[in-house]
């Protein structure tokens, strides 16, 4: 097919339009990916509201309210730190649902800050997610649950090697289950899910009656803590209050997820943005519960140490034995490894989806962006190899919180970037359609909250944020050096002809802006434009 100029234009089917160059821009353009690398679109928004919940109430919601509790140094400011958290989530979930619609391509934050910001920028968010953040959560995530899953059979602290091997032995139970089916993955993820949700149901529900029984009677847990919220031994300040708010930031880590599998979702302009405002307030009306529960059951001294200055991580295990005796020993413990259990389930789903939207980039070795099985049991299975062997690795290695902490300033620099990409997209995209549009006001408060974060994350800590901005910033060598590993290492080739095979078509670019005429593949959903009015399951 040529055009009036006599140009030679690439055939539309039966391709998948991926991307757009700038609307107004002096040379648009539409990329094109092989649609056979299309991983099948199955997801429905149950399946992600599933997701959101399910990698969000992991172990964090049983470690962290000591920490937060410390900063806080009252009950009421600490359950007002649990909100302002939750909701300072919600506007990031919010800003990411018009990202997640507006471009369909999986792999969140690379694919936002690729298109609005800098591809650079992008390989070293994807650099530092897929080779250290990402695994070395899912290995803490994991060493939780392998604790807690053979501590029911010790008196104390089981040994540490018996620790690792049972969280190897469930690491490798993941990887088989994200490589057999995306359909298999999500049925276990909502199990998992659904588990969580009774168990801390149950908690806030006796935490909720232990309240108005004793609420009103002098010497009783409930009154001293919640009939008495705000009583603190030394006033609250600016920094302190900060510091809660990031504590608690970390049980609601995972709000994001759901953008890295967005073109797995069957009707992503309307699945995504209901599934976040679905799951997120789910997820602050179970935390805000489960901390009134601590609170009217628990001593303070429970659940912190004000005179060491110490969180007490293992308090929920001392709730679970103030509500159920010796039985609380047994079960509780194996509720927490559930529940981690999951929360590693969707970590690992999610972030394969990342390496191999990375990989089909150019960003990493191609043969990471491969799949396994056919049909709807397709599933990244070299992107799930490679993040259960770097997380194998960390679980075998030691104790890898520190490592993950240095990453918390980078975390929120990239989350400022996926912001500005979004207000920038606003003028250098504006044309393209938008299912979904979220008041200009959210990803600005959003972009100033993200960067005050980062910010005090700096101040506090500068030995960290420079380790972790150094071991970021050491992604750039690799990034300019592609070219030479594809030549001397051809194991790692990287395809760097991603950005070859555009077509120029201004009359279909036009076209498609004016949304008369839809664009779609009919294998998959990565188009850039919708159909509004598109109701099928």
């Amino acid at each position: 097919m040529e055009n009036e100029d006599n140009e030679e234009l690439l055939p539309l089917e039966p391709l998948t339009v991926t991307s757009m160059g700038d609307a107004d821009g002096l040379d648009p353009i539409i990329q094109v990916i092989d649609s056979k690398k299309a991983l099948p679109a199955t997801l429905t928004m149950w399946d992600g509201v599933s997701f959101i919940v399910g990698t969000m109430i992991g172990s964090g919601i049983f470690a962290s309210p000591g920490s937060v509790l410390l900063n806080a140094h009252s009950v009421g400011v600490s359950l007002i730190a649990w909100v302002l958290a939750g909701l300072l989530a919600l506007m990031g979930s919010a800003s990411y649902a018009e990202l997640g619609t507006l471009l369909k391509d999986s792999g969140g934050e690379y694919v936002y800050i690729r298109e609005g910001i800098s591809e650079l920028l992008a390989f070293l968010f994807s650099w530092a997610s897929c080779l250290i953040t990402r695994p070395g959560s899912l290995a803490i995530i994991t060493l939780i649950a392998g604790e807690y899953f053979v501590r029911p059979f010790f008196s104390d602290i089981p040994p540490v090697w018996i620790s690792k091997s049972a969280a190897v032995f469930l690491n490798s139970i993941i990887l088989v289950i994200n490589s057999k089916s995306v359909r298999l993955a999500t049925k276990v993820q909502s199990l998992f899910t659904t588990i969580k949700i009774i168990v801390l149901f149950l908690f806030g529900f006796i935490g909720f009656i232990y309240m108005c029984k004793d609420v009103g009677k002098e010497g009783t847990n409930a009154n001293a803590n919640v009939g008495h919220a705000f009583r603190a031994e030394k006033p609250i300040t600016f920094g302190s209050f900060g510091l809660a708010v990031i504590s608690a930031l970390w049980a609601y880590d995972g709000w994001n997820n759901l953008n890295f599998i967005t073109s797995e979702l069957k009707r992503p302009e309307k699945d995504l943005p209901r599934a976040l405002f679905i799951g997120m307030p789910l997820v602050i009306g179970i935390y805000a519960f489960a901390n009134l529960a601590y609170f009217s059951v628990l001593p303070l001294s429970s659940i912190a140490n004000f005179e060491e200055n110490k969180p007490n991580e293992s308090f929920a295990t001392e709730f679970a034995f103030a509500i159920m005796k010796g039985f609380g020993k047994v079960v509780f413990p194996l509720c927490i490894a559930a529940s981690a259990f999951g929360s590693a389930n969707g970590s690992q789903f999610t972030g394969s989806r990342l390496v191999r939207e990375s990989a089909l980039g150019g960003h990493f070795p191609k043969i990471l962006g491969g799949l396994w099985g056919e049909g709807d049991s397709q599933s990244p299975g070299p992107a799930l190899l490679s993040q259960y062997l770097i997380s194998s690795f960390m679980i075998i290695g030691g104790d890898f919180d520190a490592l993950v902490a240095y990453f918390s300033a980078a975390a929120w620099f990239f989350y400022l970037m996926a912001g500005i990409s979004l207000l920038r997209m606003r003028f250098t995209k504006r044309n393209m359609p938008r299912p979904y549009r979220v008041p200009t006001i959210v990803p600005v408060l959003f972009s100033l909250f993200a960067f005050a974060l980062m910010v005090a994350l700096i101040i506090q800590s500068p030995k960290d944020s420079s380790i972790s901005l150094a071991l970021v910033f050491s992604g750039v060598p690799f990034y300019f050096g592609r070219s030479y590993i594809n030549k001397f290492i051809p194991l790692l080739k990287f395809d760097l002809s991603q950005r070859q095979g555009y077509a120029k078509s201004p009359t279909i670019l036009e076209r498609a802006q004016s949304g008369s005429e839809k664009i779609e593949h009919e294998t998959g959903r990565h188009g850039a434009f919708v159909d509004d009015d598109d109701d099928e399951d």
